[in-house]
């Protein structure tokens, strides 16, 4: 299960996709195995010939529309998405980890 917090942050990271590369629409997912499941961003359609981007070994981005003359863009922006992601997932991690270590010592 995705958490709260990640879809939230997806569906900002959506919306500000979507005013930088008008002509693209984006949508996450979530990989589990062999399974990818909706996380983020529109369904309504079957889509052909997405770009799809791999954010992390667990989120994939999905880019429909007119991408092919911003693929470089586009990859810039998920490699800066990866980082931020992971920043956030480090201090998630840390926090948790301080948390855990204050009940110990009480």
């Amino acid at each position: 299960m995705v958490s709260e917090n990640l879809k939230e942050y997806l569906d900002r990271e959506v919306e500000k996709f979507s005013l930088r590369f008008k002509d693209c629409r984006a949508r996450f997912a979530k990989i589990t195995g062999k399974r990818i499941s909706h996380i983020s961003g529109e369904i309504d359609s079957v889509r052909w010939g997405e770009l799809k981007l791999h954010i992390n070994s667990s989120v994939v981005l999905f880019v429909d529309g007119v991408w092919d003359e911003m693929v470089t863009d586009i990859s810039c922006y998920a490699r800066k998405l990866a980082d931020r992601l992971r920043e956030i997932s480090e201090v998630s991690s840390q926090e948790s980890g301080d948390k855990r270590h204050s009940r110990l010592s009480d």
